[in-house]
């Protein structure tokens, strides 16, 4: 499932964020594992993707 959370307008995103001390965006949540920033490589090893 997809899903976008505006930090900006949506103050339990921000929270939620903050909580884990992330105060960059964005955010990529992969069953549980937060990518902060564009991670291109972690992104396709969380997913499954491989060479």
């Amino acid at each position: 499932m997809f899903g976008v959370r505006d930090v900006m307008g949506d103050a339990e995103a921000a929270e939620f964020l903050e909580s884990r001390d992330i105060y960059a965006t964005p955010v990529l949540s992969v069953d549980g594992a937060l990518v902060v920033g564009f991670q291109k490589d972690r992104i396709d090893r969380l997913l499954g993707l491989g060479d």
